[in-house]
């Protein structure tokens, strides 16, 4: 196998050296200075550009979170020619896309989606027939009579002439292995005839790690812009939306720097004082505002603002710490792994809204009981007060949901929810009937800075007393604060 340097020093690496056979390793090569000049099981650290003076083979990437990242750091830093470049699960001898196949039901089981076309019987033929319960799945063949008769009753139907299969009740299909298909304009011409068919195909392929791989890669993103690509460990999963395309944008609530995803549907949204933006982001002042309100009811002047602002098919809100995610273990709360434009349009093509995880209030503690724990005694009954007096005056019918919200145990927090742009409007106009009212005269001088927030606390347990009058199907939505894995 000759001599190799390891790309990484984590758990991956970790996981590599102990399970994997890869050949005689020199040293490894680690991006953060911190670990350079230190030992990692037994082996010393170095930089990328020290590899210069370093006699070696292949240099083997660990992770495949920061596969790009590493393999262009070993390319311009190192100077290193992309054949001497290995990813580890080269070493495995085969690419199995066990891993990509199950969280592919998995995701269709979340997205309400049930009735999957499987392309090739690639279910059968990887062995992965098990992951296919609860799903209504129909399969297609060009190879008549190949099929055992225990297979052929974990599908629907097979079809063996693609004209005739009947797509009712179909809402997405598989198609395997991209590199099964010779060229990129053979699969093009394939997802062609599903688009209008199908809302989702579903593309197995091998990480970019040779140019032949690497040129897979281009070709997809050039043929389908908005196409979302899932790293696993040893592959990518791509998903394509084949329905009618939305404009989906999602805003990011922030009062300071931060990095926002990279997803083009995420656009930050500065809340507060205009002279604080540095950072050019789009302001809540500009346009029909309330920003002057936002000391007081927080993010709900970002409601307004998109309200007032924006028009679009789908809109959202999240926090520049907290986002909607996908439901992938192995990247968890990473920004790499919050919810994509494809995402939310599968989402929206089942249910009317997405909403964060209802919050479920442990013992006798009520939604009112736990606001009153949080801030000063004053604000939250002055707060109360106001909101409910609001509510009898300008929106009655909603007086004992509202009151069943307060004396029950659970809401949906943090005002954070994506939805059509018809069903946000009428969310708004109903909230922003209530708030302004009973915000108007408001001291807040008297409490303390948290306090001080006391309408918009009481303004976010809102948006469940809304819903609970709303006939709307709700998809509740993994979501939590950005932070690192493991």
């Amino acid at each position: 196998m000759g001599k190799v340097v390891v790309y990484g020093t984590g758990k991956s690496a970790e996981w590599l050296m102990k399970h994997i056979d890869i050949g005689d390793v020199c040293c490894f090569v680690d991006s953060n200075p911190k670990a350079w000049g230190t030992c990692f099981l037994g082996k010393e650290v170095v930089s990328p550009q020290e590899l210069n003076g370093i006699v070696f083979d292949t240099a083997v990437i660990s992770s495949w979170l920061y596969y790009e990242e590493m393999r262009e750091n070993l390319i311009k830093k190192a100077g290193i020619t992309p054949n001497r470049i290995a990813y580890w699960a080269n070493y495995l001898g085969q690419y199995r896309p066990e891993q990509a196949m199950q969280y592919m039901v998995k995701e269709l089981r979340g997205y309400g989606t049930c009735g999957l076309l499987d392309w090739n019987l690639n279910f059968m033929r990887q062995g992965c027939w098990c992951y296919l319960s609860d799903l209504n799945v129909t399969g297609y063949s060009t190879e008549s009579g190949k099929v055992m008769p225990f297979f052929e009753g974990l599908y629907a139907a097979i079809y063996h002439d693609r004209e005739e299969i009947r797509f009712n009740g179909i809402n997405a299909v598989f198609l395997g292995m991209v590199q099964e298909y010779e060229t990129p304009d053979g699969i093009g011409n394939l997802i062609s005839f599903f688009r209008g068919r199908v809302k989702l195909a579903y593309l197995v392929l091998k990480y970019p790690d040779t140019e032949e791989n690497l040129e897979w890669h281009r070709r997809i993103k050039e043929q389908w812009h908005d196409a979302a690509f899932m790293k696993m460990s040893t592959l990518c999963l791509v998903k394509i939306w084949l329905g009618e395309d939305k404009d989906v944008r999602v805003y990011v609530a922030a009062h300071k720097a931060f990095e926002p995803p990279k997803e083009k549907i995420y656009i930050p949204l500065w809340l507060g004082k205009e002279e604080q933006n540095i950072w050019g982001y789009q302001g809540d002042r500009e346009g029909e505002n309330i920003s002057e309100m936002n000391p007081i009811i927080n993010e709900c002047t970002a409601l307004y603002w998109i309200w007032k602002n924006v028009s679009a098919d789908y809109v959202g809100l999240v926090q520049y710490r907290r986002y909607f995610f996908k439901e992938n273990e192995l990247q968890k709360n990473r920004l790499e792994n919050v919810l994509d434009k494809v995402d939310v349009l599968c989402y929206m093509s089942e249910y009317d809204v997405v909403v964060f995880p209802r919050l479920m209030l442990r013992g006798e503690i009520t939604i009112r009981e736990q606001l009153l724990r949080t801030i000063d005694r004053r604000a939250f009954e002055e707060g109360e007060r106001r909101i409910t007096d609001s509510i009898r005056r300008r929106q009655l019918e909603y007086l004992e949901s509202y009151r069943k919200v307060m004396e029950g145990h659970c809401m949906y927090p943090c005002n954070m929810f994506i939805t059509d742009k018809k069903t946000f409007d009428q969310y708004c106009e109903w909230l922003f009937d209530i708030i302004p009212d009973a915000v108007e005269g408001l001291d807040v001088s008297l409490y303390d800075d948290y306090s001080r927030r006391v309408m918009g606390f009481f303004a976010e347990r809102l948006f469940t007393v809304w819903l609970l009058m709303q006939k709307l199907k709700i998809k509740e939505v993994s979501a939590d604060i950005v932070g690192e894995w493991g």
